[in-house]
């Protein structure tokens, strides 16, 4: 089965929206939530990774990186491995893969996984997960997206509004 994962926006305004959207995530049933990893992060964003520990107890916390990890982001993985329980993963592009490990930054000899869009609406996101379920991959990292609570908790709904035709009569 593909575990879905979930990438955060590059910088966080509101902590306390973040918080609420990352619990929300992992309520919903997101498999891992996902943050990009600069070579060297700026002070917030290991405020950030701090609170996706806090307040998470079962997703994956992961670390997406385009380049080879500088010290920092390796010092940063063994961090949110130990606090989180074990729960760290890192992944670094090559082309479209996403090599993913656990508690440590792989190699092409990793888990594939790719990155993909949410959709426009349930269908599309269905087309989304049918597209990507038989690639080989393991997993699929989707971009944040105000929808992405609605859709993994419902992805099997259809849109049906009913509630509008029996509002207006």
């Amino acid at each position: 089965m593909l575990r879905i994962g979930v990438k955060l926006p590059p910088r966080i305004t509101q902590l306390g929206e973040f918080v609420a959207d990352v619990t929300a995530l992992e309520a919903a049933g997101a498999d891992s939530i996902w943050l990009e990893a600069d070579a060297h992060p700026p002070v917030e964003w290991f405020i950030e990774v701090g609170a996706l520990i806090a307040v998470t107890h079962r997703v994956g916390l992961g670390l997406i990186a385009s380049a080879p990890a500088s010290e920092d982001l390796i010092a940063a993985l063994t961090a949110i491995h130990s606090l989180s329980g074990g729960r760290g993963l890192a992944a670094h592009r090559s082309g479209a893969i996403l090599h993913v490990a656990a508690g440590r930054w792989a190699g092409d000899e990793a888990e594939p996984w790719a990155e993909a869009e949410a959709g426009k609406d349930r269908a599309a996101w269905r087309e989304v997960l049918d597209g990507h379920a038989g690639s080989g991959r393991a997993g699929l990292v989707v971009a944040w997206d105000p929808r992405i609570v609605d859709l993994l908790r419902n992805s099997d709904a259809e849109d049906d509004r009913s509630d509008l035709l029996i509002s207006t009569g």
